[in-house]
């Protein structure tokens, strides 16, 4: 059986939603893609069950990495002070979406 394309959600500013709500109407969903661009870290947030690092990128654009791709992101890549110009794609972990190095190790 053929495994259907990931679609991740945004509002409508262009940022990644990291979950959906049932009451959330102004969402779109995008097929997964790879984008490269230069993402600038701008903090982190705890959450019930994770912690999510948040980056921004030079559209201003938000997303949220899993600390299991970001710790992949350090290994493989590295961080120029708070910077990375990398290509990246998305991912989803349980109910929650995040963005990830483009040919990252772990799932899509």
């Amino acid at each position: 059986m053929k495994k259907q394309p990931l679609s991740i959600p945004f509002d409508s500013d262009g940022n990644l939603l990291n979950y959906i709500l049932p009451s959330m109407d102004d969402v779109t969903w995008r097929e997964n893609f790879e984008f490269s661009t230069i993402m600038t870290y701008c903090g982190f947030s705890r959450g019930r069950s994770s912690i999510l690092f948040h980056f921004t990128d030079t559209q201003g654009k938000k997303y949220l990495m899993f600390v299991s791709d970001f710790d992949d992101l350090l290994n493989r890549k590295g961080l120029e002070g708070k910077t990375i110009n990398e290509t990246f794609t998305f991912c989803k972990k349980g109910d929650n979406y995040g963005v990830k190095l483009a040919n990252s190790q772990g799932e899509i």
